[in-house]
């Protein structure tokens, strides 16, 4: 029910920033989105707020609140009680029962700076092979082209952006189909298939099913964000900066069998590092 619940505010607050763009006024040399009015800063800015908004809601319900319960409830029990009973209210206090952190694991650096270096590698190779299908993208790039070179839409897309996409999909979603009992595989797959279905076009999201799907293995290793997210931001901003530099023209102008095979390549580098990272994960996702 919470998976639900947190899929239909994260699609709440899409319609929300588009009304909310569509109010404001455009600004000269803008891009607009498509045949709409909408322009792509306009755009850009409404999602900052309303993202941001979200992601601290989020992070008040799944993390912050739990906490605070779980002290109010333990309030007052200071009075004599055995040592069994002061153990299992210090635990209660330091984890609760509500909480998606009660099972996580604090990663080493090694062990993040390998996840993001898997992922992006990954996401980056997968890029070179899904560009020759020439899917639609629905105008996306050239929205977000235009969405570079302004320093909001940048915290946008490199941080506000991925830390409420990994609270609503990964610890929202996964976390919840988690903990009703479905396996820890079927439950990254659902929630990568929602993160997928949310960009709204083939181009985007095929990809982002594949590296929704590893991210939520990546949470299931740790049952945290502290794998996930710095990947997911490290792959934005990998993304922004080949927006802004020439890159991205070079790699249309490669012929099918060099994006092809430089795709493979970094695909194939960056498996032994992704199975490293998720190393240990089936006990998770059993």
């Amino acid at each position: 029910m919470r998976a639900l619940v947190v899929f239909l505010l994260f699609a709440g607050m899409q319609l929300a920033a588009g009304v909310l763009a569509g109010l404001l006024p455009a600004t000269e040399g803008d891009v607009f989105m498509g045949d709409t009015h909408i322009t792509a800063r306009n755009l850009g800015l409404s999602l900052l707020l309303c993202e941001g908004g979200l992601a601290l809601c989020l992070w008040l319900w799944f993390y912050v609140l739990p906490n605070k319960s779980s002290l109010f409830l333990n309030k007052g029990k200071t009075h004599a009680v055995s040592a069994t009973e002061a153990t299992e209210v210090v635990k209660a206090t330091e984890a609760p029962a509500n909480s998606s952190m009660n099972t996580e694991e604090k990663p080493h650096a090694t062990l993040v700076a390998m996840a993001v270096t898997g992922v992006t590698a990954f996401a980056l190779g997968l890029s070179f092979l899904v560009e020759p299908l020439q899917l639609s993208d629905g105008g996306m790039d050239a929205s977000f082209a235009a969405m570079v070179n302004t320093g909001y839409c940048l915290l946008l897309l490199c941080l506000v952006g991925p830390v409420a996409e990994e609270l609503v999909f990964r610890a929202g979603v996964l976390e919840s189909l988690r903990r009703a009992g479905l396996n820890g595989t079927w439950s990254a797959a659902v929630s990568a298939l929602s993160f997928a279905v949310v960009h709204g076009n083939w181009a985007q999201g095929i990809p982002a099913f594949i590296v929704g799907f590893l991210l939520g293995l990546m949470y299931l290793r740790t049952r945290n964000l502290r794998l996930c997210l710095p990947a997911h931001i490290a792959n934005n901003v990998l993304g922004v900066c080949i927006m802004k530099s020439s890159f991205a023209e070079k790699v249309n102008d490669l012929p099918v069998w060099g994006a092809v095979t430089l795709g493979v390549l970094l695909m194939a580098c960056s498996v032994p590092v992704l199975r490293s990272v998720l190393r240990g994960n089936r006990e998770h996702a059993s």
